[in-house]
């Protein structure tokens, strides 16, 4: 049953998942192959971005739950 204080509540939104970024120059990109490794400017256990419609929403870090990877919530920013 919809809420009816908040009816917007159940609007499905687009939520991703920085893992990292990094540049590459278009040559190496073109030449990538199976198996090709790029190095991210964020460090292994460092905290991920979440986006919620590509706005930096937190910070999380990344977990495992049964066979499946996901997103532990560490921080939220406020939305103002």
């Amino acid at each position: 049953m919809p809420d009816v204080q908040n009816p917007l509540g159940s609007a499905p939104v687009d939520v991703k998942v920085v893992l990292g970024k990094t540049k590459m120059a278009l040559e190496d990109i073109i030449n990538a192959e199976m198996g090709t490794r790029v190095e991210l400017e964020r460090m292994v256990g460092q905290p991920v971005d979440i986006l919620v419609q590509d706005t930096l929403f937190g910070k999380g870090e990344l977990a495992v739950v049964g066979n499946h990877m996901a997103v532990r919530v560490t921080e939220l920013f406020d939305a103002a």
